[in-house]
């Protein structure tokens, strides 16, 4: 296995390891949502139907995400793209990459706030490939994510840098949707689904920030 297969697989594992988790404390929060509501007739239909969402087609659009950060990352290193060109695959790609991501799947591709969310998740879109370049053209002999992370970073500052530069933007991705809660395509219960939104992300920014304290202590 050469050196970009193995860092391929060693970031993918960790990102699909990542994801479930923060799907599985989602249905938690989901969950603890309806339970509180139970006699909510009207909302519980509505909080029923994020939840299918969530459980369903959640992590599968964020594993296609996944693999097309990785095939760009892998694509853009061995063919070492200039920007220009770099710019228009992502172009080109963001449309692929759009249809599984979580917010965007869930607001209304014509409330007049779209397009700002939309530009934003292309800079997420962008930041996450180049993150995966670097990460994946390491060279240095690595068996894990963690020593991966440390080669790449060398030290928890500058890891923290770059990670809370992803971190805000999808902070952003909420301040937005919480401008005006009726780009959610949800008919009803939005302030609920958003506060569960909002908890989720919090916690996993909470465990980003928990792992790289993790990472860093050898």
């Amino acid at each position: 296995m050469n050196q970009l297969e193995r860092n391929s697989n060693l970031f993918k594992n960790q990102l699909i390891e990542t994801i479930d988790s923060r799907i599985a404390f989602g249905k938690k929060l989901i969950e603890a949502e309806l339970k509180s509501n139970l006699f909510d007739v009207i909302l519980k239909p509505i909080v029923n139907t994020f939840y299918e969402f969530y459980s369903k087609d959640a992590r599968k659009g964020i594993l296609k995400q996944i693999e097309l950060i990785i095939k760009c990352g892998k694509n853009f290193l061995i063919n070492e793209l200039n920007e220009e060109i770099f710019k228009s695959e992502v172009d080109n790609l963001f449309p692929e990459y759009l249809k599984g991501d979580q917010f965007s799947g869930m607001c209304k591709k014509n409330h007049k706030n779209y397009s700002e969310l939309k530009t934003l998740l292309k800079e997420v879109f962008v930041s996450e490939i180049k993150e995966s370049m670097l990460l994946l053209n390491i060279k240095e002999d690595v068996n894990d994510y963690d020593s991966l992370i440390r080669v790449a970073f060398k030290t928890k500052e500058e890891a923290y840098k770059t990670l809370i530069i992803q971190l805000n933007m999808y902070d952003e991705c909420l301040r937005i949707i919480e401008k005006d809660l009726s780009i959610l395509t949800f008919p009803t219960g939005r302030k609920r689904i958003f506060k569960i939104l909002k908890k989720g992300q919090e916690e996993s920014n909470r465990d980003f920030i928990r792992n790289l304290d993790v990472i860093y202590i050898i």
